[in-house]
């Protein structure tokens, strides 16, 4: 069985030096078997003679201008919004004794809608005067109310919120 593989191998490498030399336009002298022949004989093949087909190209291609293009200005983007004016503490009374007013005063954007939120240890004061308020055109917001003559002393935190940003202090009750 591996003396004929070998065979068919050898054969097949045969055949293709043949087609090799027939594609190259040689000619090409075969030693070995052929079939019919005896061993001793040798083959000559000749390859054809290769031919050319040659087309004829037109010498000038008449060409159509490119249509212009119109494109419409762009317009530009919109401005970013304008930043929104950061909330800043401008003062707040402290230490105010029980019984006393007490003044907050915070910097916001003209207009801001400003809330206010006084913690005392018994919970959120419900003061006259802490209410909402809207910010002046120069933005300025403030408020002022009586601590109760009953308020634990201690330190007590205030949040206010403007527009969405909210700021923290504190202020001391004696």
């Amino acid at each position: 069985m591996k003396r004929n593989a070998s065979v068919v191998i050898l054969a097949l490498a045969g055949l293709a030096m043949i087609a090799l030399a027939l594609a190259c336009g040689q000619e090409e002298k075969i030693s070995g078997p052929v079939e019919g022949k005896t061993p001793a004989t040798t083959a000559t093949a000749k390859a054809p003679a290769p031919t050319a087909t040659v087309a004829t190209i037109p010498a000038a291609i008449p060409v159509s201008p490119t249509p212009k293009v119109e494109v419409p200005p762009t317009q530009p983007p919109p401005p970013p919004p304008p930043a929104q004016a950061t909330l800043q503490l401008v003062s707040v009374t402290s230490p105010v004794p029980a019984g006393g007013n007490a003044t907050v005063v915070v910097q916001a954007g003209p207009g801001a809608s400003c809330s206010i939120m006084v913690i005392y240890k018994s919970g959120p004061s419900e003061a006259q005067g802490l209410g909402p308020k809207q910010a002046g055109s120069d933005g300025r917001v403030s408020w002022t109310w009586k601590v109760g003559t009953r308020t634990t002393p201690g330190n007590w935190p205030i949040n206010v919120t403007c527009d969405g940003q909210t700021i923290s202090t504190a202020f001391t009750v004696t």
